[in-house]
Formats: C-alpha cells, sequence, structure tokens
C-alpha cells in the first residue's frame, strides 16, 4: 500500500523544477528516517532499551491515509490537472491497492480483473465503502438477544471477554425498550454475522464437543500410509513437536501398536523432556529404534519424513525407508491414504480466571467420532444450496503451483475434511437465508451485506482446509495460501469454525467488520467517478485515461485463478440466485481461464493449459500481453503515461514483458526501483532475498517513430546510464541506485529501466550486419555494464572504477572471477536463490552448469546436484518434510576449491580464471610451498596482469567482512611473499606509495 501511494504521489505530482523544493516534496511524502530509543521486553521478561528506526512525519506509513498533508497533495493534484480529477485505470487490479490509493488522492478510477474473486474483492474493498460512506440506518431487532453486542455498539469498540469474563448485565426488559442509535454499515456486517454464527453455533455444537469445560481451538491430524509389510497406518509428520516455545515444549512421541496395525502416541511435557533418559527407559522401543538420550531432540524434530521418503514406526525404526515419495503418490491415487488425529488444542482458563491459554491433550473417542460425517448428514446440509457439496474438478496433474492432484486428489472437495465441508455448508446455508431476510427490505443493502459475509466464509474456509498446519513456534494455524501454491501438506490443523481462535467464524467478523469501518470513512474523500468491471485486460476500451497504473501478471510466476477458484466455489454458492449481475459473474463452474477460441482470458505461461505445449504457452502469454498493452495505450490521452509494478526477477519474465510492451506501442521513459520487501534478518551482507519493484514509467510511442539501428541504440543507452544529471547531483543514475543501497540482482533490475529508454524508443531495432537485435539481445548488453559497474564498487577495483568514469570498461577480468566477486560481495558463502545466481552468471557470460561442473565456483543447495534447479526440485523437498534447498546455490571458499589438482590450469583450452590462480597460490602457500609459489606467479605472469592486484584487495577485504580470518591472513601472507603489499596512486598530481591493505581497519 505504500509503495502504492508513493509510486502515485511521483506520477501524479508535477516536478517542482528545484532540488530544495524537491527534497522538501520527497520529505512531506515519505517522511525522514530517525533514530528514537524504543523500550521492549524480552522473554525472560527483563526491559531492553535499544535505538532503532522510525519514521517522522509523511503520508505513507499505516494509518497516516487521514493525515492532513494528503488535502494538501488532492489539492495540488486537482490544480495541476485543470481543476479536474485525472483518471486512472489499472485494468490487473486484483485485490485492489492501487486503485484504492488513487481513490484516496482524488482520481477517477477505473478498476478491472478478469477474475470473479478479484471483481468482489474490488466491490468490497473499493465499491461498497463509497456507497456507504456516512449512511446510518437501524440495527436490526434481533441485536437486543446479546447485551455483549449491545455494550460493544454503545461503547463503539469491540471488547475482549477472556476466560469468565462476561459482559455487564442487563435486565432483557430492558434492552427490549433501549434506544438505540443508527449504526452505520461495518456494525450491520457485525449483527448478520453474529445471526449466521448463532445458527451455524447451534448446528455444528455437536461436531465441535466440548470437554471437561474447555473449549477446543483446533484440531491436529497427520495423514496416514499404508505399511508395505503390516498394512498398518504409518502417521506422515514433519516434525513430533506441538510447541517449541521456551518452558511450554511438547511433543507426540509414537507409540507403535504390538502388532503393527497403528500408531498411537503419547504427550510429553516440558518436564519430560528435561529428563530424555527416563523417557527412553519408560519406552523400550525407543531403544530398539536406536534413540539415545541425547538424540532425543533429534527425533521428535525428524518426524516420520525426510527427503528420501517415509519410516514406519510399525515395522521398522528411524532411517530405514519404508516408502518413498513415489509410493506415497502410488498410494494416494489408489486412495489408500488416510488421517488421524494426534492432538486437539484447547483454550484452558487461567486460575485467576481472567486470562486463557493454550492446553493440548490427546483426543477422545467422543472427538474422533464427531469429526466423521455421514453422507447423508451432508447431503442435507447442501440440499438447498446451489450447486450442492463442490465437486468441481482440482486443476489437472501439471499445472502451475499445483502437487496435490499427483496425490490423489480429483476434486476441491478432496482438500477439506468431511467435517470441514459441513461446517463450510452450514455457514452457506445461514448465510443465504440471511441475504433472503435483509432483501425483504432493502434488496441493495443485502447484495451489499451478503457480498461481505462471503468474504468472513472465504477467510473461514482459508484457515479450514487440509492444507492448514499448525505453526510449532506460533502456537497458530497457518492459511491455506501460505505461499501462492496448493502443496500437498502430511499433518495438517483443522480449526473450529465456530469460535475466535485460529480463524474461526467470529475472529473474520471482527476483521471484515474493521476494514468496512476503516474503507467507509475514506468515502468522504474518494474519487468522483469509480467504475469496477469484470473483464478481461485484452478486452477493455476505456479512452481519454490520464494514467494507467498497474501490476500485471507475472510470466509463470503464479496461477492466478487456478489458485482462486479454492474461493470461487465457495462463493459462487453463497451469491448465486440473488441478483441477475451476480448470476452471470459466477455462472460458470470455475473461474475464467483461457479461450482458445477468443484467443482471450487469464495471462499467464503455464503450459498445462496448452496440452504440455511451452511454445504455445510462451506465444499466447506474450502476444495476451501486447494486445493488452495496446489497449492501454490506445486508450491514453495524448499525454497520459503508462506506471507499470515489476517484481520478477527471472530473465525470460522481463524479456517477454518488455516485449510485449514494446511491441503494444509503449516507449520507456522513466523507472524507479522501490524497495518493497521488509528485511527478515539483519546480516553483515546484503541479503539473498530480493526486495525491489521496478515501476517502469512509459508513454505512448509516436506512429512516426523510425526503426533504430543497434550502435546508435547502445550508444545512448550508454549516455544513459554513465553520463552525470545534475539532479542527481553530478551523479549517474547507476552511482545514484549504488548509493541508496540498492544491492545484487535488485541493482541490475533497477538499471533495466533507464537503459530501456534507448531500445524502446524504436518499434524495432536493426543490426548493422543484417537482422533485427532482439529484446534479450540488448538487456544483455545492459546487464555486462550494469555488472562491470557493480564490479567497480568493490574494494581493489574502485581506482580503476574512477578512471573510467563509472563504466568499468576497463575492467580486463575473465567471467569466472567476475562471477565468483559478485556473488561473494553479494551473497558471501551463504546459500543464495538460485535465479539471482543464474542471473549473475548470465551477465557474466555463463551458465550456471558450466560455473558448478567445470569450473567448481558454486554448488547446489549445499549438495552436489547436477544442473539447474526446478521448481519440482524444492516442492519435492517441501512435500516429502525437508528442507527447501533445491532452489539455492552456494558459493565455494578457497579451502572446498583447492581440492582439486588441477585448480589453477588450463581446462579444454580454456585459460584458468585468475581466482583459480589466487587459490592455487594460497594453497600452495598454506602448505609452505614458497618456491613453487613464487614459480607459478612467474609462469603465469601474474606480475603484468593489471587485475591481480585489484582481485588480491578484494579478496582480502571480503575475507574481514566474513570474519574469515585464515583466508584473510593467507591473502596478506601472500601479498608481501609476492612483493605485491604497495600499490602506487597519483592523488592531485601527486605520485605516493601506499599499503594495498587497510590494516587495523578489519573491526
Amino acid at each position: 500500500m505504500a509503495a502504492c501511494r508513493a509510486a502515485l504521489l511521483a506520477t501524479l505530482l508535477p516536478d517542482p523544477g528545484d532540488p530544495v523544493k524537491r527534497q522538501a516534496l520527497l520529505e512531506k511524502i515519505g517522511g525522514r528516517v530517525v533514530f528514537k530509543k524504543v523500550k521492549t521486553v524480552n522473554e525472560e521478561g527483563a526491559t531492553v532499551t535499544e535505538e532503532k528506526e522510525t519514521l517522522e512525519r509523511g503520508v505513507l506509513a499505516w494509518g497516516q491515509e487521514n493525515d492532513p498533508a494528503m488535502d494538501e497533495f488532492r489539492k495540488l493534484i486537482r490544480k495541476y490537472y485543470g481543476d479536474k480529477a485525472p483518471k486512472v485505470l489499472d485494468p490487473f487490479a486484483g485485490g485492489g491497492a492501487i486503485p484504492l490509493e488513487a481513490m484516496r488522492l482524488g482520481c477517477d478510477v477505473i478498476a478491472s480483473d478478469i477474475n470473479p474473486v478479484a471483481w468482489l474483492i474490488l466491490k468490497c474493498t473499493l465499491d461498497y465503502p463509497q456507497q456507504f460512506a456516512g449512511k446510518k440506518w437501524p440495527l436490526p431487532d434481533f441485536v437486543r438477544d446479546w447485551p455483549d453486542f449491545i455494550e460493544d455498539f454503545l461503547s463503539g469498540k469491540i471488547k475482549k471477554r477472556r476466560g469468565k469474563r462476561k459482559p455487564h448485565s442487563t435486565d432483557p426488559q430492558q434492552l427490549q425498550l433501549l434506544n438505540l442509535p443508527d449504526a452505520d454499515l461495518a456494525w450491520h456486517v457485525r449483527a448478520w454475522g453474529r445471526w449466521v454464527l448463532e445458527r451455524a453455533r447451534a448446528d455444528l455444537a455437536a461436531r465441535y464437543p466440548i470437554i471437561d469445560g474447555e473449549p477446543t481451538v483446533a484440531y491436529l491430524w497427520a495423514r496416514t500410509a499404508r505399511d508395505k509389510i503390516t498394512a498398518g497406518k504409518i502417521p506422515l509428520l514433519k516434525t513430533f513437536w506441538l510447541c517449541k516455545k521456551k518452558g511450554k515444549r511438547i511433543a507426540l512421541l509414537p507409540v507403535p501398536k504390538e502388532d503393527g496395525s497403528v500408531v498411537t502416541f503419547k504427550l510429553l511435557h516440558d518436564a519430560d523432556l528435561t529428563k530424555p533418559q527416563k523417557i527412553i527407559d519408560d519406552y523400550p522401543f525407543l531403544k530398539k529404534w536406536e534413540i539415545k538420550a541425547d538424540k532425543l531432540s533429534d527425533f521428535l524434530n525428524a518426524g516420520t519424513m525426510n527427503r528420501a521418503g517415509v519410516w514406519s514406526p510399525c515395522s521398522g525404526r528411524p532411517k530405514l525407508i519404508a516408502l518413498t515419495m513415489d509410493d506415497l503418490r502410488r498410494q494416494g491415487q489408489q486412495g489408500l491414504l488416510g488421517n488421524q488425529m494426534t492432538a486437539v488444542v484447547v483454550e484452558a482458563t487461567a486460575p485467576d480466571g481472567k486470562k486463557t491459554f493454550k492446553r493440548y491433550r490427546l483426543p477422545i473417542e467422543e472427538e474422533s467420532k464427531a469429526a466423521q460425517v455421514e453422507i447423508e448428514d451432508m447431503e442435507d446440509v447442501f440440499s438447498d444450496i446451489p450447486f450442492g457439496i463442490p465437486d468441481e474438478p482440482l486443476p489437472p496433474v501439471g499445472t502451475l503451483g499445483f502437487r496435490i492432484p499427483l496425490y490423489g486428489f480429483k476434486k476441491w472437495r478432496d482438500i477439506f475434511t468431511s467435517r470441514q465441508l459441513l461446517a463450510l455448508g452450514t455457514f452457506v446455508k445461514h448465510t443465504r437465508k440471511a441475504v433472503h431476510e435483509i432483501t425483504r427490505k432493502d434488496e441493495k443493502v443485502a447484495e451489499v451485506i451478503g457480498a461481505y459475509l462471503s468474504m468472513i466464509l472465504d477467510r473461514v474456509a482459508d484457515r479450514g482446509s487440509t492444507i492448514c498446519t499448525w505453526t510449532v513456534d506460533w502456537n497458530k494455524i497457518r492459511n491455506t495460501f501460505g505461499r501462492f501454491a496448493l502443496p500437498i501438506t502430511w499433518d495438517f490443523a483443522e480449526s473450529v469454525t465456530t469460535v475466535e481462535t485460529s480463524g474461526g467464524y467470529p475472529g473474520q467478523i471482527e476483521l471484515v467488520a474493521q476494514f468496512v469501518a476503516h474503507a467507509s470513512k475514506m468515502g468522504n474523500t474518494n474519487s468522483p467517478l469509480l467504475s469496477v468491471k469484470k473483464e478481461s485486460a485484452i478486452s477493455i476500451d476505456d479512452k481519454g485515461i490520464d494514467f494507467v497504473v498497474t501490476d500485471p501478471p507475472y510470466y509463470d510466476a503464479i496461477p492466478y485463478s487456478d489458485l482462486m477458484d479454492f474461493f470461487y466455489i465457495w462463493l459462487r454458492r453463497n451469491q448465486y440466485g440473488f441478483s441477475q449481475q451476480m448470476d452471470d459473474v459466477f455462472q460458470w463452474p470455475l473461474s475464467p481461464k483461457w479461450s482458445h477460441e477468443q484467443k482471450d482470458g487469464e495471462l499467464i505461461d503455464d503450459e498445462s493449459r496448452f496440452g504440455g505445449d511451452k511454445g504455445a504457452s510462451k506465444k499466447s502469454y506474450e502476444d495476451g500481453m501486447a494486445r493488452a498493452f495496446q489497449k492501454m495505450c490506445e486508450g491514453l490521452s495524448a499525454e497520459g503515461r503508462i506506471v507499470i509494478v515489476f517484481a520478477n526477477k527471472e530473465v525470460d519474465a522481463w524479456e517477454t514483458l518488455i516485449g510485449a510492451l514494446i511491441r503494444g506501442g509503449a516507449t520507456v521513459t522513466a523507472s524507479w526501483p522501490i524497495q518493497t520487501e521488509m528485511p527478515n534478518r539483519v546480516r553483515n551482507v546484503a541479503a539473498a532475498a530480493l526486495s525491489t519493484s521496478v515501476w517502469i514509467v512509459c508513454r505512448k510511442r509516436l506512429s512516426t517513430a523510425a526503426a533504430g539501428w543497434d550502435a546508435n541504440v547502445l550508444a545512448r543507452m550508454k549516455q544513459i546510464l554513465f553520463d552525470p544529471r545534475e539532479v542527481l547531483g553530478g551523479r549517474n543514475i547507476l552511482q545514484y541506485y549504488f548509493d541508496l543501497g540498492i544491492r545484487g540482482p535488485d541493482f541490475i533490475w533497477a538499471a533495466l529501466g533507464p537503459a530501456l529508454e534507448a531500445y524502446s524508443a524504436h518499434p524495432f531495432v536493426k543490426k548493422q550486419e543484417g537482422g533485427v537485435m532482439t529484446v534479450p539481445e540488448f538487456l544483455k548488453e545492459v546487464r555486462k555494464l550494469v555488472l562491470q559497474f557493480s564490479l567497480g564498487e568493490l574494494p581493489g577495483f574502485r581506482d580503476v572504477q574512477r578512471e573510467t568514469q563509472g563504466r568499468g570498461e576497463a575492467i580486463e577480468l575473465d567471467p569466472v572471477t567476475q562471477y565468483y566477486l559478485l556473488h561473494r560481495a553479494y551473497f558471501g558463502l551463504e546459500p543464495a536463490p538460485a535465479g539471482a545466481c543464474i542471473l549473475y552468471a548470465n551477465a557474466c557470460g555463463k551458465n550456471e552448469t558450466e560455473l558448478k561442473l567445470v569450473w567448481n565456483i558454486i554448488e547446489q543447495g549445499g549438495k552436489s546436484k547436477r544442473g539447474r534447479p526446478t521448481k519440482e526440485d524444492s516442492e519435492m523437498e517441501e512435500e516429502s518434510g525437508g528442507e527447501t534447498k533445491g532452489n539455492e546455490y552456494r558459493l565455494l571458499d578457497w579451502a572446498e576449491r583447492v581440492k582439486d589438482d588441477r585448480l589453477g590450469e588450463t581446462r579444454g583450452g580454456n585459460p584458468a580464471p585468475l581466482i583459480d590462480r589466487l587459490h592455487r597460490l594460497m594453497l600452495l602457500f598454506n602448505q609452505n610451498r614458497t618456491g613453487e609459489v613464487q614459480q607459478a606467479f612467474d609462469a603465469w605472469g601474474l606480475s603484468s596482469e593489471r587485475a591481480f592486484g585489484p582481485l588480491l584487495q578484494a579478496v582480502r577485504e571480503l575475507a574481514v567482512r566474513d570474519e574469515r580470518d585464515t583466508e584473510r591472513r593467507l591473502v596478506e601472507a601472500l601479498a608481501t611473499q609476492l612483493k605485491m603489499n604497495h600499490r602506487t596512486v597519483i592523488a592531485e598530481n601527486v605520485v605516493r606509495d601506499t599499503p594495498l591493505f587497510e590494516y587495523g581497519k578489519e573491526k
């Protein structure tokens, strides 16, 4: 949201044209980062005072959308556009972040998306709050039956009532006579949500039995597979831990039945876990499994699953594989996978009766029976619901992001337990009754409240499937979509839909109501015109658009419509039959995909929709995006602009998007890199996670624009990247980005925007030798220059950088050494994302396979694997319960590389990289073979190698940063041995001899 607001303000506001005024405007938008002392309480209960960065003023932070400065910005924008609201279009609106911020700034807004789920979300986030802003009307009479509701309504806030706390006692007759004020939309959503909850809670009470007066929070389950030897049920668990919080640890101990038919569990509490030997002694089968006291924690961590497969408590022991992942898939396809309840999480009350806490216990027979729903009960609940039980098909095997069909899951109903289906169906049944009741008085109110009740239900479903898992560190249910995929989960958590905690209906009522209250307040400053459309970006036909601001689909990154079908199936059952508009939107069994007949639909490169034809899938995406961008350009006013958000870090994705943009008739005029991801840990080097989105600004290319020539375009590109700019304080754009702290692959993506100004100015670019310079060819040239600049910013190479005014063109360094230094500089020796490594490798003129197999520079995921990591590698490891490392590469340090006797020698006619020769010299010196050091140094002609001195300095400085003292000392000693520990520099026309290394400044 903050990034959208910042980008829109920067797009809509005029440039003051003065550096001082510009800086003042930027501070007014973004505020200033200041250090303040903040007091926190640590886990031990001690108060800790730290200096932390905090944001002072500005309008971008959460809660600042109503800052008085926003009124000033709205007036300034309107004045600049001739006292009218500029018109903003987002044809890929999704959840509506961009249109919402455009509305806050007083723009006319058109928000469109082809997906019905996105369309209804847009109605709820943008349209309905604006329509009902400031409106109030009487609450329904039934709220007088709820003293706590009345108390909260009159006080204006919802009170937390934990344990035995109750609302202020009020006589029921007084409640009936009380003159209640009119209520806004948010309180009506709360009222009707409570109405639905009360009825569903009564219907479902027997399904969620309360044992010993302690309400259940969640049921924990494990899927089961069949043991090949005993035919017993093997519980599939990634870990036996239930909670790992200090002082509250608790774990499951698997206890196999003697005949191997089943595995039961015992609970190990924190007090038990402090005496591991007693546990071993009390349970003799642990000795049979070769579990020792000092390894008990490792055993509990590992569960029954690892990357190789599953071990069986029924017939085997840990590390003895009973079933492979292929076996699990086969059993899934045969319908042999089952479920077993392992534990129950309840809400216990503290002795003071005021606070509650989560407690774990084993399930009892009554709870196991309550979870099993007879088909007659299921059919009865769904009998009056349109389309009945969700039998719509899951996407087929091979669909992007979907692994679960591999294990025999064929319909959407299959990813829910029978009780979860029954509960969701019960809420749908009563939601539809609520809408019918409201319709008797006001059809429009019924439409709006019905939509918000559907949002509540979808949120409950998100935490009510067998994809949800229990987080042992936080004691909470992780929702279905922890990421944009639908994987298989082996142990899962089932929420209790009728309670507030862990994703239940009461908590979701309040979250939705809070949003409605927040969004309705914004309505008074909303756009004069708002249009929400369910339409393809290829079909959009609006004219006179001042700005298109959009975040387009990312190539093959996210299968949006397939994922949103999870929500669509419930929205359809909730919404269908109440209005013609809703019936039209939800008429099809599943949300729109790609129509081969109409050549229109969702834009994504997913080969499963093209019979496995990768070429056809990619072409469809490219052509579709080009047509979408063409529609955007046709709709722009003469001075209009397109702003595109792009955060995908795959080379193919960038090349495809840019190619489509140019084919669509746009020319890039500017770009902004915006850091949109919060770092999740503090590191000494730049984090491997990619965190920058690039916002590309375009205009319509003139129809008279001529073709370009490659030499001229490349010269213009270098001018754009390297010429100093007064507005940037005399720096070029690359130095400006670098000084902002943008590093690693993010730096490459940030630089592509400015570079594209040169290429996109032409409909196509011709080569001098014949043919056309493609987008991939141009971007490859850009990446080379940007990497050369990055290399020039490393210690040792900065002097060379200064000689070339930041162009890096005089740096003569082989590709392998370039890669080593850049990877080491920005990712250190820790595992780094494969995509970033592949990007660096390609930019250096190599591929990751050659770097791994030929030059032994990197290894995949810390293990020896061949070739490029695939999406399937990482997903397989996640499914098997192992850590996901197949999509990472790790740089090998010098000590690992020198084990190869060929290091430093020519291979296959290719001269050895300079880094190989340095590492070989380090090995010889470390082995006290100083004579051989000098001999090799002379034979390789390193005394005349201009880059060798800077390489020594760069590696030494990186070793200091990485706290690798042995490596640092070796490089320093080697430089002294070779008489290269000094360098000659010229400063202010004075020639001086200075040390190569800045000793004493390491710490």
